[in-house]
């Protein structure tokens, strides 16, 4: 089973490095066990074009995975409205560039102790230079600084990245189950009844 999804995902590192993003994932919030006035760590997902599409996904599929009585507090950065950084706080970065655009972005998050894991082809990266962990997915041929909505892709060849990092991130989501022992029942009871 892993020697397929290595050659799905084009890396066998991206799988060996899932221990270190599990420490790194957000505490799930357990509302039995504390009083409502307590703050608690929040994860936002970031992603612009077609990587903010795989990273929406991946926000909608990462707070489905609580077991009953629990929540992880997880928001799509465009979706959140004004986000405020806390230390301890996880931002998620999907660029398969690791644009300029994110090591700006994610400055304050950095200088509030908060996490940055950066998911991207370069670990040479803008990105990859300020997250606290790097998962390099290959599918990026060079960097670019525009999104692919604005340079749309012209071969099937241009979009490996998202395609590479979908697989990567529904391997993470059944292991991170697995690992918490969450039911199915509990997943499908964080399904939103209205869509």
């Amino acid at each position: 089973m892993m020697g397929r999804l290595e050659k799905m995902t084009g890396n066998s590192s991206i799988i060996e490095r899932f221990p270190s993003a599990f420490e790194k994932s957000v505490q799930k919030i357990n509302y039995g066990e504390v009083e409502r006035s307590e703050s608690f760590n929040k994860t936002v997902v970031c992603g612009l074009g077609l990587s903010g599409v795989i990273g929406r996904a991946f926000a909608i599929r990462l707070a489905h995975c609580a077991d009953a009585g629990e929540e992880r507090r997880v928001s799509f950065y465009k979706d959140a409205g004004n986000i405020v950084s806390r230390e301890g706080d996880l931002a998620i970065v999907f660029s398969g560039s690791g644009q300029k655009f994110w090591a700006q972005t994610l400055k304050p998050v950095k200088e509030l102790e908060g996490r940055v894991v950066g998911i991207t082809s370069f670990s040479n990266s803008p990105l990859s230079d300020i997250a606290t962990l790097c998962l390099k997915v290959p599918g990026r041929k060079k960097p670019r600084e525009k999104g692919k909505l604005e340079n749309p892709p012209e071969s099937p060849r241009e979009v490996l990245f998202e395609i590479r990092t979908f697989l990567a991130m529904e391997t993470f989501i059944h292991l991170l189950v697995r690992e918490d022992k969450i039911s199915v029942r509990a997943i499908e009871n964080k399904h939103p009844h209205i869509t």
